[in-house]
């Protein structure tokens, strides 16, 4: 295992570097970072519950949406402060997961993913005739307006690091333990005693409240809300790449993963109508080749010996 403590200095080093780049860097680099971090801090939790868990849900869109929607409301409509809303945001998310987790837990496998996938679209099609949200014409979040990117980058940033302590943390804790009995196999796990509801549900709830805070920020800045986009199977879709490319289950999989994901949908943006072929091509042409993701080849080539979920 990797003690932290004996890195501190190079820790607070890479912090410091990341906390002073809005001061030197354009907005288009800004924009960016912040989508790396977001990408970041979604696929670090589906990556942990997805690799450890047993935990493949394709349903991650709700709290994307969710977190969007509540920020809003709750700014516009109740006049909470913004990023206090965030934060009431992603407690809405995790509560909803709870309530989501006493159904959808009860299935395993592909039948989770599927029955996650299903609430998705029931979440979206809800939000899509609720007048008070606009409905299908689509919510303005006119307080997030004016707001730079350079102030969004601290929450995203914020998300990103986060992220990377608590998957690292959870693996190691004693609820990490049950989760990856359940994922090796869940009929013996319960025959040693684990909890297997409790543990797959603190695990969803934990993955849907950074989720819902992702798309918090998200919503901040991009300034408008549609059921369509907002709960879009691609969130998940783009999540799991973003995993799976750098290296699903580890936590510097995702860091690069997240860094040729967004890279990827810069560079091939130019080419309209065929940027997501080629963004598609790519990326699967990358999971061909090195199927433990870029991580994984890396640490195999330099034979590198980490414990996971490094």
């Amino acid at each position: 295992m990797i003690n932290f403590k004996s890195y501190y200095g190079y820790i607070i080093a890479l912090l410091a570097i990341l906390a002073s780049l809005p001061l030197w860097v354009g907005g288009f680099l800004r924009d960016a970072l912040i989508l790396f971090f977001l990408y970041l801090a979604a696929a670090e939790v589906w990556g942990f519950m997805a690799k450890h868990a047993g935990i493949v849900s394709l349903g991650q869109q709700i709290f994307m949406g969710v977190g969007g929607y509540a920020t809003a409301i709750c700014c516009m409509y109740y006049g909470i402060p913004m990023w206090a809303s965030a934060i009431i945001a992603g407690l809405i998310g995790s509560g909803l997961a709870g309530v989501l987790s006493f159904p959808l837990l009860r299935l395993r496998g592909v039948y989770f993913s599927i029955g996650t996938f299903l609430a998705a679209e029931v979440i979206r099609l809800f939000f899509n005739s609720w007048e008070f949200v606009g409905a299908g014409k689509g919510l303005i979040f006119r307080k997030a307006y004016g707001i730079s990117t350079a102030l969004i980058y601290y929450p995203a940033l914020a998300l990103g690091i986060s992220s990377i302590f608590l998957v690292y943390f959870l693996y190691h804790s004693k609820l990490g333990f049950g989760l990856r009995s359940i994922g090796a196999d869940e009929d013996a796990a319960s025959g040693i005693g684990v909890n297997t509801f409790r543990c797959k549900a603190l695990c969803f709830i934990f993955a849907s409240f950074l989720t819902s805070l992702v798309g918090a920020v998200n919503a901040i800045h991009h300034t408008y809300l549609h059921p369509t986009s907002a709960f879009n199977i691609s969130w998940t879709v783009n999540f799991l790449f973003v995993a799976v490319i750098g290296g699903v289950g580890t936590i510097v999989g995702p860091v690069i993963g997240s860094a040729v994901f967004v890279a990827l949908g810069y560079l091939l943006s130019q080419y309209l109508g065929l940027s997501l072929l080629l963004e598609g091509l790519v990326v699967l042409a990358i999971l061909i080749a090195l199927p433990e993701g870029i991580w994984g080849a890396l640490c195999r080539k330099l034979k590198l010996k980490l414990k996971p979920p490094i």
